[in-house]
């Protein structure tokens, strides 16, 4: 993975695997029953096509995690820890993917920054 910070042409590679969630039920499961000890990838989910402002949850997630939400060109348009059993996080734009990564990562990125992966 890769962030291209807004407003430079610096980037920086982060070692992070990408898995990817694009059928209906990887989208549902995301990251429930998961252990925070096994949670050392980003989570990228592949909304339907054109502008939504996709709501996630966080029931039967036991950990917090950075979430982000990234319009059609994967800019990040919002960002947000998510604290364990969130019933509802609706973006403040919309949005064609979000991510799911370790909170570790959230000092990294920042809104405006581009995502790059693979």
């Amino acid at each position: 993975m890769e962030i291209l910070n807004s407003g430079s042409n610096q980037s920086k590679k982060v070692n992070l695997s990408i898995r990817k969630a694009v059928s209906f039920w990887q989208k549902l499961r995301g990251l429930m029953f998961t252990s925070k000890s096994s949670f050392d990838y980003a989570l990228v989910f592949y909304m339907k096509k054109g502008k939504e402002r996709n709501g996630i949850h966080m029931l039967f997630v036991f950990y917090p995690i950075l979430v982000l939400f990234l319009d059609e060109n994967k800019i990040v348009v919002d960002k947000t820890i998510l604290q364990p059993f969130c019933l509802l996080y609706i973006p403040k734009k919309e949005c064609n993917y979000i991510i799911e990564m370790p909170t570790k990562y959230s000092p990294q990125i920042k809104i405006g920054d581009k995502i790059k992966w693979e």
